[in-house]
């Protein structure tokens, strides 16, 4: 499997064999593996059969699907027919159902693989289109694109979406905001609204792409899941429960990538980043911190490294710590485990009273190619609370 770490200016390029791989994840690093792209994504549904194992041959399938971008929402629908397809399922069988935001390019790229294949493009002004689908609490009826209401499975290719109170909502629902439509005024179905519409549709599949709420962050690198949420409103449960798989074993090697600005990049994210790796790692294991430029103000933290001259010193005494400093005890607890390696803009005078050792980055590979185990984890303020998703 090929990783790729961004190290400051440069890249990290590694080659890790899956057996050795005890864990992954994707956060700053980029990787051939895991939820990388939609056809790995359907290969491993969370928590749900395979797509092609969900249809029977005489199905009628809407595959349903929003805008998510660039190249993606070709390569999407593609990778979601060829299941079908493998299913036994006839092209004529399936309709692809898209929004008036749908790319003409991406229709295009599409046809030209499936060129059988019925798009249909909603549209509310065409009545004949459109069938009721039911009455919402608050007494508003709401109509559904005939295609979908009609159909024997639904399909839904998306991203999640923030709802009216700020909460993440499953991708059905920024979907459905261009499928169904009210007849009792002009004013556009709002989330809450949508919510409720999706549930009535039971638990349709979902091709998921996460990454587009925030480009700055480092969920910003599109990444896959498939498989059902059982309602919209546990999306959210959904999205943390991904970062909260327990690993099953420890590796020799940690290697943890993080932010390599001073916001993203301080110490005390340095220490947060320790707490997690020295769970994963073994005794006397080896931990690599790769934080690119990165080069974190010490000095609140200078005097208490000058004086204890082990990693249990700093322990010992760490209760008499303000509490704003105490995140040391982490890094202390993970150096007296394992040997911590550190690549960044420090000097090696300062990596080394830190009870730690500068490495090289053209270093990296030969320590990961001499692991029995390996961890890759990216940035942990950004990814988890609690243990770090395994890659089986």
């Amino acid at each position: 499997m090929l990783f790729s770490i961004a190290c400051g200016s440069s890249e990290i390029c590694l080659d890790v064999f899956p057996e050795k791989l005890a864990l992954a994840l994707p956060a700053d690093f980029s990787a051939d593996c895991g939820f990388a792209t939609p056809d790995l994504a359907l290969d491993n549904p969370d928590d749900y059969p395979r797509l092609d194992q969900c249809v029977t041959p005489d199905d009628r399938v809407v595959v349903a699907v929003d805008r998510i971008g660039d190249n993606s929402i070709s390569e999407a629908i593609c990778a979601v027919l060829s299941r079908l397809f493998f299913a036994g399922l006839n092209i004529s069988q399936v309709v692809l159902l898209v929004g008036n935001q749908f790319p003409q390019e991406a229709k295009q790229a599409v046809k030209g693989k499936f060129p059988d294949l019925q798009v249909k493009r909603n549209d509310p002004a065409i009545v004949e289109d459109s069938c009721y689908l039911a009455t919402l609490r608050n007494g508003k009826r709401i109509y559904l694109n005939r295609a979908l209401l009609e159909s024997d499975f639904q399909i839904f290719i998306g991203s999640p979406s923030r709802g009216i109170d700020g909460s993440l909502v499953g991708p059905e629902v920024g979907i459905l905001g261009g499928l169904v439509a009210s007849k009792t005024g002009d004013q556009p179905l709002d989330s809450d609204e949508l919510e409720e519409a999706a549930t009535l549709l039971g638990a349709p599949y979902l091709l998921t792409v996460v990454g587009a709420l925030d480009s700055t962050s480092a969920l910003a690198r599109k990444r896959w899941w498939s498989g059902a949420w059982q309602s919209v409103r546990s999306a959210m449960a959904a999205h943390r429960g991904i970062w909260r798989a327990r690993a099953t074993a420890l590796a020799d090697v940690v290697l943890v990538a993080t932010s390599d600005s001073e916001a993203g990049g301080g110490f005390k994210q340095w220490c947060q980043v320790m707490r997690k790796a020295s769970k994963l790692v073994t005794e006397r294991g080896q931990i690599i911190l790769v934080a690119g430029d990165s080069q974190p103000n010490l000095l609140p933290w200078e005097t208490i490294f000058e004086r204890a001259g082990e990693p249990g010193e700093v322990l010992e005494n760490i209760r008499t710590l303000p509490k704003e400093l105490r995140c040391i005890g982490w890094w202390a607890r993970a150096a007296e485990k394992a040997r911590i390696q550190v690549v960044s803009k420090l000097s090696s005078e300062t990596v080394s009273g830190m009870f730690a050792h500068e490495l090289n980055v053209d270093q990296i590979a030969g320590l990961v190619n001499g692991a029995s185990k390996v961890a890759l984890i990216g940035d942990f303020s950004k990814a988890i609370v609690g243990s770090p998703i395994v890659v089986d």
